[in-house]
């Protein structure tokens, strides 16, 4: 099945969204970094259950018969967790808090933590918290409800909604490179991720759906996953535009 094919429509309405004409200050661009934080963060929630089922991480260890996909999701959790950007080792999500502290120092992203780190705060409480715009909430949501579903619908989300999404939603946003200096580090999370998720990564994600798929349901399954992905992230970018208006 050719997926992109039928994704297309969706891929236009991201690529022509009206939300990146609307960040014309820095202001906007803290705005869109307070929402879009929690996705750069949730994309790890899909990466660790893809890790946590698909590679060998049972004791005694058992070797998988798709080694292609261990590779894959080793490579990406190697990058995600401990990149070297700048001469640093760092994850891509603290990058991206460093970046987003340059811009808005006062942000809510040090509560956010705090939360994430309490032992009795659930997941789904954890993502709803109030201080979470609603938009974020319900993108959250979709992917706490995919990472219970099956491995197909996981690999789907990761690669459709995901990997190979990046460039399409990421390429727009370079333009803020002008705004000012203070958005350096912002710039430099997005091109690393158009390296990285616009080649190769975003490649062998769509074998990982393929070596997971083996039947015309598992096809339809992955594509409906697909679609209800980026229906999310369009109604996500609807909250942030929303916001800035």
């Amino acid at each position: 099945m050719n997926i992109q094919k039928h994704l297309a429509p969706y891929h236009e309405q991201l690529t022509s969204h009206p939300l990146y004409n609307a960040i014309t200050t820095t202001n906007d661009l803290a705005i869109f970094m307070s929402h879009h934080i929690y996705s750069v963060w949730d994309f790890m929630n899909l990466l660790k259950t893809l890790q946590l089922q698909l590679t060998g991480m049972r004791v005694p260890w058992v070797p998988v018969h798709h080694v292609d996909n261990v590779r894959l999701i080793n490579d990406i959790v190697l990058e995600e967790e401990s990149d070297i950007i700048d001469g640093q080792v760092t994850s891509h999500f603290l990058y991206y808090v460093t970046a987003f502290n340059a811009i808005d120092p006062n942000n809510c992203v040090s509560r956010f933590l705090e939360d994430l780190r309490q032992p009795n705060l659930h997941y789904q409480s954890l993502i709803t918290q109030p201080y979470i715009p609603m938009s974020v909430q319900s993108f959250l949501m979709f992917t706490h409800q995919v990472i219970q579903s099956s491995m197909i619908e996981v690999a789907a989300a990761f690669a459709y909604g995901r990997e190979i999404l990046v460039s399409v939603i990421f390429q727009p946003l370079l333009k803020q490179a002008d705004l000012n200096p203070a958005v350096a580090g912002f710039i430099s999370y997005l091109e690393r991720h158009i390296e990285l998720d616009g080649g190769e990564h975003g490649h062998k994600a769509e074998q990982m759906v393929a070596n997971l798929c083996k039947t015309q349901a598992d096809w339809e399954l992955a594509l409906a996953t697909a679609k209800s992905a980026l229906h999310h992230r369009i109604q996500l970018w609807d909250g942030i535009l929303a916001q800035l208006r």
